[in-house]
């Protein structure tokens, strides 16, 4: 198996992503990270995900959004639209320059909700949505008076400035909308003791998308925070794709 860090050339900005293929891969996973993640993730969750997936036959790929990680852009540009825009058109950049492979989405958190609408009409073979936050603007919410508030109405969030227009938007997302309008082979997992984003709003999103596979890790946190909840899941993430690729020969 290879890993090397890809530099993207993106609308002025750079999109800094890793890949990590292996010898002989016929199918291929991107990776999005969640609300003020990176494509490591929390305690390296994509990292250790990819390299499992990697070790089975997978070629994955994780990159930092803009304006998070060692991408180029501010935290400040940071929205839900943007990243399904930059979603989409690294899946277009990637299945260009990786011909052959079955192409499938994978995303975290916020990142469940970008993946949501990003995989719309993308000629997937799959999604997969881990832990969706459908209560991301609960979760702004619940930050802001936490936070320390600045004189522009935004909040400083460990460092990191977050908007209120990303707050805006977030109450204006029609999540439920969003997955009834899936078409596609679509694995939705959640862990039954998540405390950000309740174990609900997983079961929710998934009774919404005709046909969708339900699957709750039991024990499991938000970020899936233990070695057997992340073995766990990248088995279900890479059995679900080996599936897809049977059920299409």
């Amino acid at each position: 198996m290879t890993v090397k860090t890809l530099y993207l050339d993106y609308a002025q900005h750079t999109l800094v992503g890793t890949a990590h293929q292996p010898a002989e891969a016929t199918d291929a996973v991107l990776l999005l990270h969640g609300f003020t993640g990176n494509r490591g993730e929390f305690t390296y969750l994509f990292v250790d995900l990819a390299r499992r997936l990697a070790d089975s036959g997978l070629a994955v790929f994780r990159f930092d959004f803009l304006g998070c990680g060692e991408s180029s852009g501010d935290f400040t540009d940071v929205s839900v639209a943007g990243q399904v825009a930059q979603t989409r058109w690294l899946l277009h950049t990637l299945v260009a320059q990786y011909p052959g492979l079955r192409w499938h989405l994978a995303g975290f958190s916020m990142g469940g909700i970008v993946a949501m609408q990003a995989a719309r009409d993308a000629g997937l073979a799959s999604l997969q949505l881990l832990a969706p936050a459908g209560n991301l603007r609960g979760i702004l919410d619940g930050i802001w008076p936490l936070a320390h508030a600045l004189p522009n109405g935004n909040i400083d969030w460990f460092g990191l400035e977050v908007t209120q227009a990303l707050r805006d938007e977030a109450g204006s997302l029609q999540v439920q909308a969003d997955a009834a309008a899936l078409d596609l082979p679509v694995q939705v997992v959640h862990g039954t003791l998540d405390m950000t984003v309740p174990f609900g709003e997983g079961r929710q999103i998934a009774d919404a998308i005709a046909g969708a596979r339900w699957t709750p890790i039991a024990g499991a946190d938000h970020v899936f925070g233990r070695v057997v909840h992340r073995q766990v899941l990248a088995d279900t993430l890479g059995s679900f794709i080996r599936n897809t690729r049977r059920a299409q020969l």
